[in-house]
């Protein structure tokens, strides 16, 4: 009888599918093609039956995961960025955007026997609180053994509602029992901006931003403002490895260093209008007037291989505009945006909408050409990985951080013009 039902399920899609296969095909009649268009729909639906009816693990998959598949495999025709996000992978994109989410405020690891082991809590956070320990071992959550899952479902579950309650049964070395918490979910910030500090023996202001999300930007005009209150004659913004984030983010840190209504960079995407669709749509992004960093302290950027989007905006901005010096390496060349468009279900489709074009018009498009710096210094990733936990430790070793150390040498080289 269920197999019944699928079949009639599956044949309503395939209805479905038809007849809006017709009204896309009347209204593209034009551009030819539409035979083998509606054909291969045609050959979607018979190897879907046929999988359904032949395949010899069918119970392990669900026709609706065969259904998401072929959603994958759309998306996967087109550019790197551009993907099929089903529900859970929609909540993570949005909580990395917001820059916050609910939690117990742990960091966990899968070890090579496939258990969850906490190497991280956050200081009185509700995990700290309620007695978690470093080391401790997850078994289950909500009474769902954590071996019975992937490590990202697993992860999930512990996230959840600000005010939810969830179980987290542990095993600690030093106990033979198994340990139950009831835990309250609170909000956890995820940080965009971390290791800021005044470098030691210096007037320099260091800032390593990790991400281009909602808070970013507030929280740089802090830190900003906090070195002015020290005095600093230079500041260093380190998006090193950092991949980019919103390019509004981007827009409210490139007005801190310009004057109000420079031009940040230029978006462009193809006319949704079936009436002409040659024509292009342009947008400009303008910096705003908010906030303004002192134009007499001298910037640099430091950037390399993984520095993009977002981050490829805002160096390539502040070098056209000559605001900012640029070290490291080569970025990583992605010159294009993406929207969240959201479907029924809690899915979503990440969707490559327009491609960026930076303040200056004679600059070759940074899409698979990346942003050149100004001073080229190389590090390999063994030696960037010591520099940070360096600087997380607030260990600042300039021996073991080339990038950093020619910055330092760049703005101690300027005149010493202190803060107002």
């Amino acid at each position: 009888m269920k197999r019944f039902v699928l079949g009639i399920l599956v044949a309503l899609l395939a209805t479905n599918l038809f007849l809006g296969y017709h009204v896309y095909a009347a209204e593209t009649a034009k551009a030819g093609g539409d035979d083998e268009v509606l054909a291969r729909i045609d050959r979607l639906m018979t190897v879907l039956q046929l999988i359904r009816q032949n395949y010899v693990d069918i119970d392990k998959v669900s026709t609706l995961e065969l259904l998401d598949g072929a959603i994958d495999g759309l998306t996967s025709k087109l550019d790197p960025f551009s993907q099929y996000l089903p529900p859970h992978e929609l909540q993570e994109l949005n909580e990395e955007t917001e820059g916050e989410f609910g939690g117990i405020g742990i960091t966990v690891q899968q070890t090579e026997e496939h258990e969850l082991k906490i190497i991280k809590i956050l200081p009185n956070a509700p995990g700290e609180r309620a007695g978690l320990m470093l080391g401790d071992i997850i078994q289950a959550v909500d009474d769902k053994p954590t071996t019975e899952e992937d490590f990202n479902n697993s992860m999930l579950r512990i996230r959840g509602k600000v005010g939810s309650k969830v179980k987290i049964t542990i095993k600690r070395p030093s106990s033979e029992k198994l340990l139950n918490f009831q835990i309250v979910r609170e909000r956890i910030p995820v940080p965009s901006i971390l290791y800021t500090q005044v470098l030691p023996e210096t007037t320099i202001g260091y800032v390593h931003i990790v991400q281009f999300a909602e808070p970013t930007a507030k929280d740089l005009q802090k830190t900003l403002k906090s070195f002015l209150d020290q005095k600093v004659t230079g500041v260093i913004l380190d998006l090193r490895e950092n991949p980019g984030g919103l390019l509004e983010s981007a827009v409210d840190i490139c007005s801190y260093f310009l004057k109000p209504k420079s031009l940040v960079c230029t978006t462009r995407r193809h006319s949704d209008t079936r009436e002409n669709r040659e024509s292009e749509n342009f947008h400009q992004f303008l910096s705003n007037n908010k906030w303004q960093f002192p134009s007499n302290i001298p910037i640099v950027l430091l950037v390399n291989g993984n520095s993009a989007s977002a981050s490829e905006i805002t160096a390539a901005c502040l070098q056209d505009h000559k605001r900012a010096t640029l070290i490291g390496t080569k970025t990583f060349g992605k010159g294009s945006v993406q929207n969240i468009i959201e479907l029924d279900g809690g899915s979503a489709l990440k969707l490559t909408m327009a491609r960026y074009y930076t303040s200056d018009p004679n600059r070759e498009t940074i899409d698979k050409h990346g942003v050149l710096p100004d001073q080229t210094v190389e590090m390999t990733q063994e030696q960037l990985a010591t520099a940070f936990l360096n600087l997380e430790n607030q260990q600042v070793n300039l021996e073991e951080d080339a990038q950093l150390k020619a910055a330092v040498d760049f703005l101690s080289s300027k005149p010493q013009t202190p803060a107002p």
